[in-house]
């Protein structure tokens, strides 16, 4: 039976590992945690690499320098693609904080909206607000270009690309060039 956390639900992830696991809604919805499994997964690529390296799978030395090969390169890359995972998860991906002149844009662009009326709505004006930054209505204040409010890490994020739920975690500049770097290792 998996022991169990007061905040988080069951503390053993399938197969009964010793894995930190967080129940969100219910146990349907058992999340394992992103690092912890990650380093699993990268043990184990590890240990199947080093068993090629070491034993001959096959007897034609030509197939085995090539098996070699490609076992090192993949060794290479799970160690790269660890460092870059681990550096993304932990990377923040920006954040832009509400001040009071975003603040204050933010109820000028509310009261330029109520004013609108039926023939302004019917014209070719860009937008209601009378700017082209986006409004962050859960922060009550004006984004920067290109930003948006991320609703899993509840921030704004300034360049905002996805909330990716393997790293758990959003991305942007912050860690955009490590989360690219780690799905290509992936891929690899």
């Amino acid at each position: 039976l998996p022991s169990e956390s007061a905040l988080f639900g069951p503390t053993t992830g399938g197969c009964g590992l010793p894995l930190a696991s967080r129940c969100f809604r219910g146990p349907e919805q058992t999340h394992v945690e992103p690092l912890q499994l990650m380093w699993l997964l990268a043990a184990l690529a590890t240990a199947i690499s080093i068993l090629c390296l070491t034993k001959p799978l096959v007897a034609d030395p030509v197939l085995f320098r090539l098996c070699r090969l490609l076992c090192a390169m993949s060794l290479a890359s799970t160690a790269l693609g660890t460092v870059f995972f681990t550096h993304a998860v932990r990377t923040s991906p920006g954040r832009v904080e509400p001040c009071e002149s975003r603040r204050s844009s933010y109820r000028t662009a509310l009261t330029h909206a109520a004013a609108v009326t039926h023939d302004d709505a019917n014209s070719r004006s860009w937008n209601w607000w009378g700017t082209k930054l986006p409004m962050m209505h859960q922060l009550a204040m004006e984004g920067p270009e290109r930003s948006k409010y991320c609703n899993a890490s509840r921030q704004c994020v300034p360049m905002f690309d996805h909330y990716c739920p393997f790293l758990r975690n959003s991305v942007g500049p912050g860690n955009y060039a490590s989360f690219f770097v780690a799905t290509l290792c992936g891929l690899l």
